[in-house]
């Protein structure tokens, strides 16, 4: 079992970086309320580490957004009122990136999370994307079509919830291509990103049927996964059947989704 990643971490009122270490076996009580303690300060933040700005899908600065780069430690900060942020590393690597709502004003925006390369200071504009529909979490597993592309076999009793701040209900999104969050390490040309929710719920396996128009031997699932206990952040490939204009298989996280064509550079 993986242990739980620690995400789910008081906002600062004055804009300052939290360093959380990270362990096995780490867990967050999970009080099932979204926090409101974010006040944004509008004071310019210094173009340093992993930095850049946090909007909507028009473009409009989000605030109070939980921005994280984690390896062994794992490094916080909050976008201030013009949605900018900047998180300094401990050190360079391997890490998971994410970007999550600390209150629930903003609560209608998918979390969503990559692993990422740090080497130095690096520039990364976030656009996040707005839950457009909900589905009530059945109590058994059910499948569930979340978006016009994603069919979901997914209930209460066959996923472990982890730091998502509302496990009642599950959804998913197409990303659109210019809104894609960074994309390393994964072999062949990416065709889609999915965000999926509740954030990094995760399980021995739930049936994911994912439409691609023309789908084609040699595409395949990527699922992004992080094992905190060992330090590991990576693009996990799906065992994939390809199924007319479908791909199948089973999907193990709540997390980022996507369809890469393996054939390709």
């Amino acid at each position: 079992m993986l242990s739980t990643l620690l995400l789910a971490l008081a906002c600062t009122d004055d804009g300052t970086v939290d360093d959380t270490m990270t362990g096995q076996d780490t867990e967050v009580e999970d009080t099932g309320e979204a926090s409101n303690e974010c006040e944004p300060d509008d004071v310019a933040v210094p173009v340093e580490g992993l930095n850049g700005t946090v909007t909507d899908e028009a473009g409009a600065a989000i605030q109070c957004m939980r921005v994280q780069f984690c390896t062994d430690v794992c490094i916080n900060a909050d976008s201030n009122g013009s949605g900018e942020y900047s998180v300094v590393p401990a050190g360079n690597g391997a890490g998971a990136f994410t970007v999550q709502p600390l209150t629930d004003t903003y609560s209608g925006y998918f979390a969503a999370g990559v692993p990422l390369i740090y080497d130095g200071e690096r520039q990364v504009n976030v656009k996040l994307q707005p839950i457009t529909e909900r589905f009530d979490m059945p109590a058994t597993a059910e499948a569930l079509q979340l978006s016009e592309e994603i069919k979901l076999t997914i209930g209460a009793d066959n996923y472990e919830k982890n730091f998502s701040s509302d496990n009642s209900f599950a959804s998913a999104t197409m990303v659109p291509a210019a809104d894609w969050f960074p994309i390393e390490g994964v072999p062949g040309q990416v065709l889609a990103m999915h965000f999926l929710a509740p954030y990094h719920g995760h399980s021995d396996g739930m049936a994911i049927e994912v439409f691609y128009p023309n789908a084609v031997e040699g595409m395949a699932l990527y699922e992004y996964v992080y094992d905190d206990s060992n330090f590991v952040y990576e693009w996990q490939r799906i065992e994939t059947t390809v199924q007319g204009n479908f791909l199948t298989g089973e999907l193990h996280y709540l997390t980022t989704l996507l369809v890469v064509d393996e054939a390709l550079d």
